[in-house]
């Protein structure tokens, strides 16, 4: 609706806009009339393949914005989008008070991030091993007697169902049973399985039984799902024998410690900062208070968050796995200088890792950057100081959050002015498709308009034919 004023955004009326049952519907209906027989081609493209599923993720987007918009909870385009993003894409930069919700429209936030969560696995998973993306490190060989997670795309999305649905019916159980509900112990479950860290109404949190519990939740949520498919199935040696799994438990020691020598020692203290460290280490979020921290400790819980969690869960960031082959990858260039002749294989997981694969993380991490940078140029340049421009592009990258100051307070989104919280939206999209996909897509609609222009140069060039 046009304001008095002239400006050209939508603000919804002041009873919550249409009622849900009629967007609904109306949802519904448009739904079916794009339906559409397939016609299927005689190959599939990686790109194609890469680039419909951006495409899907988008939509995603926008159609969640719509519903936002149309149900009167957000009152701009700019700020249905992005929360359309932060809830798709599960990330907990989300500007929306949540006590003054409908319950309708909570369990559809929480339902959109849980989404997410099983879309981002599905797709580094089962997909993006399909396509020779990380394949090497896909768990596609039986050994031992054991089942593999991923042996092909299909049987990697059902054992990834047998895992996701049942991890988050069992936190749905474990937060109703602590007393929250069983409304909010749903909303919770689907937060933390899905490290989309959208809090119930009532802030849930201050209740220790349920830190506790998210504590686990987070940390399990972190870890890949290799790893939980090999604990399903009694293979506990070669779990305490991943040096990923390791890694991504002494860094959320470690972080621990360092808070809990800032915010003081007792099981209070220690339980705090094991809450505050696998919010970060897992990119799930979940806001708790961190007031008087010295520079050092947001520092810290950024770069942790800017890493993420294992290779292979809902967890957002850099990945653990990447960064140990691109370390591994730079030890032996660095020995390569002093042996020229040296001949060495990059080993993960016991098994040696193909050259094109180190490739593609080298080019991962580029990319990484290179997001994280230009959201960092853009955020500045709507306004933030350097510091929380930073924390927006890391978070907004690593699909994690909450954005805090240098002090540990947490930062509102909704304080950020409108073109910071769209220069964030793409960030987010990126950060959930692992990168590789979403820029791949973005090359080829680059490389296709350019195809479709240069014809037109060549045109007017031709002498004589200027008219």
């Amino acid at each position: 609706r046009r304001q008095p004023d002239g400006a050209q955004h939508y603000v919804a009326p002041a009873h919550a806009g249409v009622p849900q049952d009629d967007v609904g519907g109306l949802g519904a209906l448009l739904g079916v009339g794009l339906i559409r027989i397939p016609v299927r081609p005689p190959r599939h493209r990686d790109a194609d393949i890469l680039g419909g599923l951006t495409a899907a993720f988008v939509a995603a987007v926008i159609a969640a914005a719509s519903m936002l918009l149309a149900t009167g909870t957000v009152d701009t385009v700019d700020s249905a989008l992005h929360e359309g993003a932060a809830a798709v894409t599960t990330t907990a930069l989300s500007g929306l008070d949540v006590d003054t919700l409908d319950p309708g429209i909570q369990g559809f936030r929480a339902s959109l991030q849980w989404l997410g969560g099983l879309a981002a696995l599905l797709l580094g998973v089962a997909v993006l091993p399909s396509l020779g993306a990380g394949r090497d490190l896909a768990d596609r060989v039986a050994g031992g007697g054991l089942r593999p997670l991923a042996p092909s795309g299909g049987k990697a999305a059902r054992h990834i169902l047998l895992i996701y649905v049942p991890s988050s019916v069992v936190l749905w159980a474990a937060y109703a049973l602590a007393g929250i509900g069983i409304f909010d112990g749903l909303l919770m479950a689907m937060a933390t399985v899905s490290t989309g860290g959208f809090v119930a109404a009532g802030d849930p949190l201050n209740d220790v039984a349920v830190q506790w519990i998210a504590i686990v939740g987070m940390t399990i949520a972190g870890t890949s799902l290799v790893i939980l498919w090999r604990l399903a199935q009694g293979h506990v040696g070669g779990v305490l024998r991943s040096l990923e799994l390791r890694i991504y438990l002494t860094l959320i020691l470690a972080t621990s410690a360092l808070l809990v020598t800032n915010g003081g020692g007792g099981l209070d203290g220690m339980r705090r900062a094991l809450f505050t460290a696998a919010a970060a280490a897992s990119t799930t979020g979940f806001p708790i208070a961190g007031d008087g921290w010295v520079p050092l400790i947001p520092v810290v819980v950024l770069l942790i968050t800017a890493v993420g969690g294992m290779a292979g869960s809902t967890a957002g960031g850099f990945h653990l796995l990447p960064l140990l082959a691109l370390v591994r990858t730079s030890r032996r260039e660095l020995m390569r200088q002093l042996h020229p002749s040296l001949v060495s294989r990059i080993r993960l997981g016991g098994r040696a890792v193909d050259e094109a694969t180190v490739e593609r993380m080298i080019v991962q991490q580029f990319l990484f950057v290179a997001v994280v940078a230009t959201t960092i140029l853009l955020a500045a340049i709507g306004g933030l100081e350097v510091f929380d421009a930073i924390g927006a592009a890391v978070h907004a990258t690593a699909t994690a959050g909450p954005a805090r100051a240098v002090d540990g307070t947490v930062i509102e989104p909704s304080s950020w002015s409108r073109p910071v919280r769209l220069a964030l939206v793409p960030a987010m999209i990126a950060g959930r498709m692992a990168i590789y996909p979403a820029l791949m897509t973005l090359g080829v609609l680059v490389t296709v308009a350019g195809n479709r222009v240069r014809p037109r140069r060549r045109h007017r060039a031709v002498p004589g034919r200027s008219r």
